[in-house]
Order: C-alpha cells, then structure tokens, then sequence
C-alpha cells in the first residue's frame, strides 16, 4: 500500500536562503525551500529526517495507512536564535577578560573569536546536530 506524505516548510527568516533536503530511510527524495509543500509517497514504513548541511532534525517515524500524513518541518528557533546570542555573549566576555588582563589586545581579540568559532564548530557537530530542525505532525 503507497501512503501519501505532505511536507510543508513555514516561511520563516531563519534559513530563509537555503533548501531542506528530505531524507526517507536515509537517502534523499527531495528538497523545500522557504514557504513550500511538497507531496511524496512510500511504499513501507519508513523514518524521515531533514538536513540542512551537517545541520539535522530529529528523526521521525512513519507508518503505512489509509490516511495521508501531513508534517512540517522547520527551523528550531532555539538553536537558530539563542545559541548565536549566546555565543556572542561568550565571545563578548572572552574578548572584554582578555583586553583587561593583557596589553597585547589585537592578538587576545583574534584568540577570543577563534575560540567562539571553534566552540561553535563543536556545537554544531555534536549537541545541536539534530536539534538544528524541527519536525513535527500537522493534525
């Protein structure tokens, strides 16, 4: 039996630019941009996900029935808003310590942004990996 799913992507100024790729059972079907509804089909159950980058969403099972599942995906705002307010605010801090403490300020600026850059290297590659994107059912 071939169930019908309906993705549909918000407009939201987060990400606005780029495309999701939609993953079913880890290989990619299509991609959304900004304010589209996409209709795909699958034959068995089957688990999707988003990627945006090395960016992801959770992982979202599905199962085969009469009805048409209808599911949105969309930008966390958490990790899209918060997290770079955050690291900013790190930086910030870093870089206001490190001019205090140390006549050399150019080079303690450099090294405070290098260390928000790095930390937000390992951010993106290890906690907020999948929490990046949001998928969740429309009733």
């Amino acid at each position: 039996m071939v169930t019908q799913l309906i993705i549909s992507r918000p407009k939201q100024w987060t990400n606005w630019r780029f495309a999701y790729k939609v993953l079913l059972n880890g290989k990619e079907v299509t991609q959304i941009i900004n304010g589209e509804e996409k209709i795909i089909s699958f034959a068995e159950p089957s688990t999707i996900e988003a990627k945006l980058g090395l960016a992801k969403s959770n992982k979202f099972d599905l199962q085969n029935s009469d009805i048409i599942h209808k599911i949105r995906i969309k930008a966390n705002t958490w990790t899209n808003s918060i997290v770079p307010i955050f690291l900013a605010l790190l930086i910030s801090i870093n870089v206001y310590f490190r001019f205090t403490n140390a006549p050399a300020g150019a080079t303690n600026f450099i090294e405070g942004m290098l260390l928000g850059v790095i930390f937000s290297i390992i951010l993106l590659l290890t906690f907020a990996r999948d929490k990046f994107l949001t998928i969740e059912v429309i009733k």
